[in-house]
């Protein structure tokens, strides 16, 4: 689906946007569950936020995305990033008035704020969610703001006990480099191993926001002879490759076809 067919869907349901200021810059969020699916936008203006919105001088990033409201892991990452963004762009303040949870309730998460609560709703997540997942991470980089480097967040405690379990097989047993594919600021690092009847994977997804690195982790197995797992496996591969213009890392050294093989895909038919 394209970005005009997104932003046409949020417009049709009257989706109204969330603003996230900073000093420099602003996000503008819209999330909305249509049909059960999340379609999602996030606009970038650097600078203060424009009079017009179609204001060309501040020349505005964009991001959309639809997906399955049955993806957990996608809802997560989403709800993560918008939080993100309100502490990154929040952080400064707060540690010039010692922020306390009074302070980052008033500034983020009004409960009579029907588009916000809106956006909270479709992502399944609460006020107190948000609280909480704003403490979390402010605390974590409220004292590393200033920093030049990039911030990297990780979502690995997320795992449930099978996802850890499949972490150890493929930490114990790979030998390889991942297959590394680059999308833009998304970048898809695979780690295929097959043991016996199984495929044991990982895959971590890095989305760069300038500021920071977002990193979620996802491992799993599947039997090669359950056709539904392992075509989904397969298919998760192959959608690395889906967007025009994507590249491999040169750093890693892994033979792209011997790990495409695993799932049944090759360069020629990818």
């Amino acid at each position: 689906m394209d970005n005009k067919t997104i932003v046409a869907m949020l417009d049709h349901v009257g989706a109204r946007p969330v603003v996230v200021c900073g000093y420099d810059e602003s996000h503008f969020w819209r999330v909305a569950n249509v049909d059960n699916n999340i379609y999602v936008q996030r606009t970038r203006f650097s600078g203060s936020i424009p009079k017009v919105m179609s204001d060309e001088e501040f020349e505005p990033e964009e991001t959309d995305s639809v997906f399955s409201s049955d993806d957990k892991g996608l809802k997560r990452d989403t709800f993560n990033a918008i939080v993100q963004d309100f502490v990154l762009l929040h952080a400064e303040e707060w540690n010039a008035i010692s922020a306390d949870e009074d302070k980052i309730a008033c500034d983020i998460a009004d409960i009579n704020d029907a588009d916000f609560q809106s956006i909270l709703k479709a992502l399944g997540k609460t006020n107190r969610d948000f609280l909480k997942s704003t403490k979390h991470w402010y605390s974590y980089i409220g004292d590393l703001i200033g920093s030049r480097d990039k911030i990297r967040f990780e979502n690995a405690s997320l795992l449930n006990s099978k996802e850890r379990s499949a972490k150890n097989v493929m930490k114990k047993f790979r030998h390889t480099d991942p297959l590394v594919v680059i999308q833009g600021s998304i970048t898809f690092e695979w780690n295929l191993i097959q043991i016996r009847d199984e495929i044991f994977y990982s895959r971590l997804i890095y989305k760069d926001y300038e500021k920071y690195i977002n990193c979620t982790e996802e491992y799993g197995r599947v039997a090669i002879d359950d056709e539904d797992q392992f075509g989904a496996l397969r298919d998760a591969v192959a959608s690395s490759f889906m967007v025009d213009g994507w590249s491999f890392d040169k750093k890693s050294k892994c033979n792209p076809e011997e790990l495409l093989k695993i799932v049944g895909l090759s360069l020629n038919t990818i």
